[in-house]
């Protein structure tokens, strides 16, 4: 695919990975997963002060107003230091649907200097990866809502000041219609976080509400029509994710040619034997398959079609969790044992694929739900 950055795309890709390249190596990593948070407050402040934290924040509310492509440049270089810091699932995905509705406490503009951090409760244990989902219940309390119910691995929500939250306010479980989205402060009575991390090392909580009571404010956009914002941000979530597939990708393939240069075997490097070549090169060939799909299925984002942004989405996810699934084993393959200890960061850099490859939905649901716009 012939895809040419323009000249502030291109400063933003070289900013960040000089970022990633000066500042955030494994040690600096291993520092913010063990920290308090999971992440580095310090580094937060420096995302927000290169403008990254408002990138698709309207430059009325104090962002940049950009869109999903700058979201897969900055991702697909984060991607490349496994940083940690929370810009999926507070800017992404909790920010992107404050920003798809309405922003009753005006915390774009504080999302974007880095002042407030935000979660994203939509999963419900028995929903998987179906979205309308939802046992959550919101009822009429006076002139507000009364919610209760619990989300499943909910990103962020341990660091989360605020946490926007999917509720039933009508029709049975699993109708697509009938869903709400409430804002709801982390200092609600009734809301309760279980702290947990993910097998990547990635802030996560199992949320709780038991009588949560909110103010009619709380409500983002329409009662009952939550489900089109929702699609649209986690497919938005679910491209930037692979963007960082992509960064992973690209450090694994590089990793495992230099490695195969400088381990000798028989007298001579790995790199000469014609069979590793071979390997190598279908790494490569499945790493440029999954950019030209995440190029494809970003760009397919805008589309004004629902049913072609689900098209280009769900191509991109299932090739991007094929071509993850085969460079980390063909990575740790061709390392040896070594490939699996702390010695190299090749198994950190598995982990977050096979991580990336469930998370918004394994390769089955994305062939489902691929499958159900060809039959219908």
């Amino acid at each position: 695919m012939d895809f040419d950055l323009s000249d502030e795309q291109r400063m933003l890709q070289e900013s960040a990975r000089r970022f990633v390249t000066d500042r955030y190596d494994q040690p600096m990593r291993r520092r913010s997963v063990e920290s308090v948070g999971g992440f580095s407050p310090e580094l937060w402040k420096e995302f927000a002060a290169m403008g990254w934290l408002g990138i698709s924040i309207p430059e009325d509310l104090g962002g940049i107003g950009s869109g999903p492509v700058e979201h897969m440049i900055l991702m697909e270089e984060l991607g490349r230091g496994l940083v940690v810091e929370p810009y999926l699932a507070s800017v992404v995905m909790a920010g992107g649907l404050l920003a798809r509705t309405n922003d009753p406490a005006k915390i774009l503009p504080r999302l974007s200097a880095g002042e407030v951090q935000l979660a994203a409760a939509l999963a419900e244990p028995q929903g998987r990866f179906d979205l309308h989902d939802v046992a959550t219940r919101a009822a009429r309390h006076g002139d507000g809502w009364r919610i209760d119910g619990s989300k499943a691995v909910v990103l962020n929500a341990p660091n989360a000041e605020w946490l926007v939250v999917s509720a039933r306010t009508a029709g049975g479980q699993r109708d697509r219609s009938g869903l709400s989205l409430f804002l709801i402060p982390r200092a609600a009575t009734g809301l309760d976080i279980r702290p947990t991390r993910t097998q990547d090392d990635f802030p996560a909580g199992e949320v709780k509400l038991t009588g949560v009571t909110v103010g009619p404010e709380a409500l983002l956009g329409a009662v009952g029509e939550a489900l089109p914002a929702i699609e649209a941000t986690v497919d938005a979530a679910l491209m930037a994710d692979a963007a960082y597939a992509l960064g992973c990708m690209e450090v694994l393939v590089e990793t495992t040619a230099e490695y195969l240069k400088i381990r000798k075997q028989f007298g001579k490097p790995l790199a000469t034997f014609q069979v590793l070549q071979h390997r190598l090169v279908q790494m490569h060939v499945a790493r440029e398959e999954a950019r030209s799909l995440v190029i494809g299925g970003t760009l397919a984002l805008e589309e004004p079609s629902a049913e072609q942004r689900v098209q280009g989405v769900s191509s991109a996810k299932v090739r991007v969790n094929e071509a993850g699934r085969l460079i980390g084993q063909e990575a740790i393959q061709m390392h040896g044992g070594i490939g699996m200890t702390e010695a190299l960061s090749v198994g950190a850099y598995y982990k977050r694929l096979l991580s990336v490859s469930i998370l918004f939905g394994d390769t089955d649901h994305h062939i489902g739900r691929l499958a159900d716009r060809i039959s219908a």
